[in-house]
């Protein structure tokens, strides 16, 4: 399958959470590399839009567990990717788009 990275993106939010994304909602912030956050391989991270009320999400046998939080309350154990992708997304995207 040859796709791009955002549309592999919007596939796997679809497949793990039963969510379906518009293209045009999604924000790429960046890619992640391991010395900058101590991962084993390089990552590629992306942001939406998403209400949480909105539609339910239905997990896929992958996934065991999904939690919102806020942002200023994420728990400790948060990945280091998902910290550096949120403190990006808060950097570039201060205003929420509409």
């Amino acid at each position: 399958m040859h796709e791009s990275f955002a549309q592999a993106a919007l596939r796997e939010v679809r497949e793990e959470l039963s969510i379906a994304i518009p293209a045009d909602s999604l924000l790429e912030l960046g890619h992640y590399t391991k010395p900058a956050i101590h991962t084993r391989f390089d990552k590629i991270c992306f942001a939406f839009i998403f209400s949480q009320s909105s539609c339910p999400i239905r997990l896929s046998h992958e996934i065991i567990e999904a939690r919102w939080y806020p942002v200023a309350q994420l728990p400790r154990n948060t990945s280091p990717v998902v910290a550096c992708a949120l403190r990006d997304y808060t950097t570039k995207y201060s205003t929420p788009r509409q």
